[in-house]
């Protein structure tokens, strides 16, 4: 009787090697579905009455260092004046009311009447937004962009780029990961909107940052109307602090698990052939 104990544990053995392949596929799912999860987010409700301005944070994570911004008479970025609220720590759902200021004889730009926000993330990226007073229907046919490490160039020899008269640019160069190294303040004043004229020069060039931070395009067009093109960042801000390894599992993530998942079956087969096996030499003994 004391002969068959042996196989009898070799059994329990196959048994063991089924629970550690389980056991190893769950971890790697595991550590997949931990690579490509989502960083939270910041965005804001924005609401004009008269001459103020309310935000609310509808983001998961918290802004800090808030600087509003709007045009002057002469197309220059000025700070507004906050009226109740914390600009420097605005949590989500919190609130924030600012003063534009009057302003007489806006045009150009000013018709739209943008709103600039720029803030910073628990990290120190930079980060911006635009909110429009008067909101401009989107340019259905994008002019081409490209780039070319911090410079973006939108060209204009696009089939609707010659209806453009002139084009307004919104950008606020981002320097990437060099920001970290200093202290942020949001009394820096952005750069002023470009004013470019398709007549007078086919490319318009702008500075974006190492980075390569998107912008805002208002075109328009000889019968006045403004339409508003959107060129996203060259990289999402803070992914140069992101190991090359987790930015190449988070884009191969679809992939990766399907290989995992196949692997997992092979393993699996492999387990219970070898559980089969064992349990046939139990028999044998017997």
């Amino acid at each position: 009787m004391p002969v068959f104990d042996q196989p009898k544990f070799n059994c329990f053995q196959g048994l063991c090697l089924f629970d550690w392949v389980r056991r190893f596929v769950a971890l790697i799912w595991l550590l997949v579905a931990s690579s490509v999860s989502q960083a939270g987010s910041i965005g804001f409700a924005v609401e004009f009455a008269g001459d103020e301005v309310s935000i609310v944070n509808k983001g998961s994570d918290a802004g800090y260092q808030l600087a509003l911004w709007t045009l002057d008479a002469s197309a220059k970025w000025r700070k507004m004046q906050v009226l109740s609220g914390n600009s420097n720590y605005l949590p989500p759902e919190g609130s924030l009311k600012a003063l534009r200021g009057v302003t007489r004889g806006v045009k150009g730009l000013g018709r739209v009447d943008p709103l600039l926000i720029i803030l910073y993330d628990q990290a120190g990226s930079h980060i911006v937004q635009v909110a429009w007073h008067q909101s401009p229907l989107l340019f259905p046919s994008p002019l081409v962009s490209q780039r070319d490490g911090r410079r973006l160039d939108i060209l204009a020899g696009h089939s609707n780029g010659a209806r453009i008269v002139t084009t307004y640019a919104i950008v606020d160069p981002y320097k990437g990961i060099a920001q970290l190294a200093h202290a942020f303040s949001p009394e820096l004043v952005p750069p002023d909107p470009v004013h470019h004229v398709w007549a007078d020069r086919s490319i318009l060039s702008l500075d974006t940052g190492e980075g390569q931070m998107g912008g805002w395009l208002v075109h328009e067009f000889a019968d006045g109307t403004q339409q508003l093109q959107v060129v996203t960042d060259g990289m999402v801000p803070g992914a140069e602090q992101v190991p090359v390894w987790l930015r190449w599992l988070r884009a191969n993530s679809g992939t990766l698990a399907w290989v995992v998942a196949g692997l997992g079956g092979v393993l699996v087969f492999v387990g219970c052939l070898g559980l089969g096996r064992v349990r046939s030499v139990c028999l044998d003994l017997k």
